[in-house]
């Protein structure tokens, strides 16, 4: 059975967890990152649309 300093250390030990996970959500999913990488995503999926209706154009697959 845990006494009253083991229960202590756990609640302290999950709080800083908890801490430490709310930090790292924060940072790696701010918004300013998020627009980025939405923005690189559809500047490389127009960029894939442009080079698909260019070799089209040409007469070529994309796969060759």
């Amino acid at each position: 059975m845990l006494n009253e300093e083991g229960v202590k250390e756990i609640i302290e030990r999950t709080v800083v967890a908890n801490e430490q996970r709310t930090q790292f959500v924060k940072v790696f999913f701010s918004q300013e990152d998020h627009s980025r990488i939405t923005k690189d995503g559809k500047k490389m999926k127009n960029q894939l649309e442009n080079d698909k209706r260019r070799m089209k154009a040409r007469g070529k697959s994309g796969l060759e």
